[in-house]
């Protein structure tokens, strides 16, 4: 029987960086499993946005330690991760300027260089009893006393026989790339529009991906879904970018891809340990904006891992216990949009 240290479940980035830090912590035999392959799941899908911009403190530093990691990969993992210095513009209907100056507030006070700028001035898993045993795979068993699941749209697969009911739903979200007229570069800023309800990010030179915080994301099979995008959907990413690019009614379609992302019931990740099982963990309903903490909240769970509590930053407002307390997350700052359909 094979055995290991630490099984990490799921490929994706939250995976292969906890995986990652474990294996920098001394953890010697660290066995990363998926159902299919390496960012098979929502990382391959994500609009992968790098940003510090966040609404709220404890993902705010998750995103500053994981930037340093975008800005230094060379140095740091190793290789080119194709990471981008953009820059970000966050759009806000008037009616909320008093959430964005207090939320720049809180930016400023965590060292996160951001500013508001008016319009005028724009200008550019086995058990016994309660211990986690291992897992058992389509290969046979491998035996580990801890487990640490991130499984994304697929983890109640896992949790469920577990008696672990944690809320989560998982939901259909879809990106689109559009091209522009060839007479145009794409060389724009990350954006994330809550008055068109929108995101976008240039790609590939001339062309911009971009996803709608406004269709509603309706639940559905991880295994049985349609990764196809329709074609009304495309029309009104067309219609909602155009409202701040006029020229691109001119654009051409380049690709649209649909994915299963998992979504917790308050919108936030849950990370950490998931009782009553010793030795068993979990990074869960990230509701599709962890790509760019990815580095950091690896991080903090090998910390958690092997030294019992996370350092980097605390992770008790992501405790999974946090719902059945009856202490669910909710964001000083939601910009008229606490339940954004987020893809990013």
């Amino acid at each position: 029987m094979q055995t290991a240290d630490v099984i990490v479940i799921g490929a994706g980035v939250n995976g292969t960086s906890t995986a990652f830090h474990l294996a920098k912590a001394g953890v010697k035999r660290v066995l990363v499993m998926d159902r299919r392959f390496l960012g098979a799941g929502a990382t391959g899908k994500s609009g992968a946005l790098v940003r510090t911009s966040y609404a709220n403190e404890p993902e705010t530093r998750l995103a500053q330690i994981s930037l340093t990691y975008f800005k230094h990969w060379q140095e740091l993992v190793g290789g080119d991760c194709g990471y981008q210095p953009l820059g970000l513009l966050m759009f806000t209907d008037p009616v909320y300027h008093s959430e964005l100056e207090a939320n720049v507030a809180l930016h400023r006070q965590l060292g996160v260089k951001t500013q508001i700028i008016t319009p005028q001035e724009a200008k550019a898993i086995l058990v016994e009893g309660e211990r986690i045993k291992g897992v058992e795979t389509s290969k046979g068993i491998v035996s580990a006393a801890t487990v640490i699941i991130i499984a994304g749209a697929w983890a109640n697969h896992l949790l469920t026989p577990l008696g672990i009911d944690l809320g989560l739903v998982p939901k259909r979200a879809r990106v689109v790339v559009l091209r522009w007229a060839y007479h145009r570069g794409s060389e724009h800023l990350t954006y994330l529009d809550r008055v068109n309800h929108l995101w976008a990010r240039p790609i590939d030179g001339n062309c911009t991906l971009m996803g709608l915080d406004s269709d509603p994301l309706l639940a559905g099979d991880p295994d049985a879904y349609e990764e196809g995008v329709e074609q009304g959907y495309i029309d009104h990413c067309r219609l909602a970018l155009c409202k701040r690019f006029p020229v691109m009614h001119q654009s051409a379609l380049r690709g649209s891809v649909a994915c299963m992302l998992m979504f917790s019931p308050d919108l936030h990740p849950l990370i950490g340990h998931l009782p009553p099982y010793v030795g068993l963990y979990g990074m869960l309903g990230d509701s599709g904006t962890s790509f760019k903490t990815a580095p950091a909240i690896g991080r903090c769970l090998a910390e958690l891992v092997t030294q019992g509590q996370a350092t980097t930053v605390d992770l008790t407002p992501f405790r999974p216990t946090r719902l059945a307390e009856g202490k669910p997350w909710r964001d000083a700052f939601s910009y008229g949009q606490p339940e954004a359909a987020l893809s990013r």
